[in-house]
């Protein structure tokens, strides 16, 4: 996308600001007790990696749950207690289970609010969530606080746009993380050859 057309849709965003709750879903996880390895992959806030959706080498299973409390692809979960508080993500793989660290957000209705966009619009307000989260030991982000932040309401399809605009950004991020990684490997293998 041109950063032109970019900015052009920046300015519509200025138009109409409603608050979230009256757009968004929210499902709180829960615990689950009974693991099997068959079962529904659960993700828990340590998974909930910074900019990649989360750490599979930890997947714990159950085979007991409600298909209600399943989360699907493209929906966005949120861990909202304690130090991880904050950390969100969008579910690429879809038909997992959350703990009751975590909440899962989504859109009411798709033709109003594209969930990709809502998952960058507050991935920009994570600061201000946090700073106003609550407790006296252990602090959470309030569900009222998520509720009341105001969301720019614009065209599905420029929704989209800016949606894909951050999406392909933090793809070209992890596409030169995955090669910083592959090279330093490879450096350290021929490291450790030459100087053995």
């Amino acid at each position: 996308m041109q950063t032109h057309l970019f900015f052009c849709l920046l300015m519509d965003i200025k138009d109409s600001n409603i608050k979230l709750d009256n757009f968004i879903l929210i499902n709180r996880g829960r615990n689950y007790h009974k693991l099997d390895k068959d079962g529904i992959e659960i993700i828990k806030t340590k998974q909930i990696q910074k900019d990649s959706i989360y750490n599979k080498n930890s997947y714990i299973y159950t085979n007991i749950f409600s298909d209600n409390n399943l989360i699907r692809k493209n929906e966005i979960v949120m861990s909202v207690t304690g130090e991880g508080r904050g950390k969100i993500n969008l579910i690429k793989e879809p038909r997992v289970l959350i703990d009751s660290t975590l909440i899962n957000i989504k859109s009411f209705d798709k033709k109003i609010i594209d969930e990709i966009y809502l998952f960058y619009f507050l991935k920009s307000r994570i600061k201000l969530l946090k700073e106003k989260a609550e407790g006296s030991s252990i602090k959470s982000i309030k569900l009222l606080h998520l509720k009341n932040i105001k969301i720019p309401i614009i065209d599905i399809n420029k929704q989209k746009l800016i949606g894909d605009f951050f999406n392909k950004i933090d793809q070209l991020i992890e596409n030169n993380r995955l090669l910083i990684k592959l090279l330093d490997e490879y450096k350290n293998t021929y490291l450790n050859k030459i100087y053995d």
